[in-house]
């Protein structure tokens, strides 16, 4: 006989609920939370993807910069060194040539005739064979140019308040060796400057005789 109150199967929704178990209104709030969370995801990850690209791009922007300014400092350094060790060369090239000029000088026949076309064809000669050299001078002990390498009748220039000059005549009878003054102005090329290094010039018996001067050009 069958029971007059049937079991209720529990597993159906009661009545007014939707499949899961929840009202129509609260399936429409839990799925707009749920697609409000997933905006929110995309949005959030188009944020991050945006950040991690910028972030990429500065690196590696930062990066070239880091290597054009290494790149920069190295090229700085190695010129610098270049330009120190042909500065050295130069320094020297002139010490050798000024000493060898003044061991000649000693000797020529000519030396102390002013203007002297075999003096003037040997300063052009010697000026020649460095490049830097823009002129060699040869100075008396009175101050007055005796040879010029770009003029074979030098004008009577009055040397004696040149540093290049006293600094040798001051020295006595001692020999002071090369002697690297501060550019000045050129006397045969106006509007240009010269570097002066010289050597004292001196008489058999020791005496101040003048100077040779080499006018190197600095460019």
């Amino acid at each position: 006989m069958a029971s007059r109150n049937p079991v209720r199967d529990t597993t159906l929704p009661p009545s007014g609920m939707g499949p899961t178990g929840l009202a129509p209104s609260g399936l429409g709030e839990r799925l707009f939370e749920v697609l409000g969370s997933v905006r929110f995801l995309m949005r959030a990850s188009g944020v991050a993807f945006i950040v991690v690209v910028n972030a990429m791009i500065g690196y590696g922007v930062w990066q070239r910069h880091a290597e054009a300014v290494h790149g920069a400092e190295r090229s700085t350094r190695n010129l610098a060194r270049i330009l120190e060790e042909q500065a050295v060369r130069t320094v020297f090239s002139v010490d050798l040539l000024l000493s060898d000029l003044v061991t000649v000088l000693d000797t020529h026949p000519q030396a102390r005739t002013m203007a002297a076309p075999s003096v003037n064809a040997l300063l052009r000669n010697r000026r020649d064979a460095i490049g830097p050299i823009s002129g060699l001078i040869v100075v008396d002990e009175q101050g007055r140019v005796l040879h010029h390498s770009a003029d074979s009748s030098p004008p009577a220039f009055d040397l004696t308040n040149r540093p290049y000059f006293a600094a040798h005549r001051d020295e006595g009878a001692s020999d002071g060796g090369l002697h690297i003054g501060a550019p000045v102005p050129s006397m045969a090329f106006p509007g240009t400057y010269v570097i002066p290094m010289s050597r004292r010039w001196s008489h058999p018996d020791g005496r101040f005789a003048g100077v040779v001067v080499a006018l190197i050009n600095p460019l």
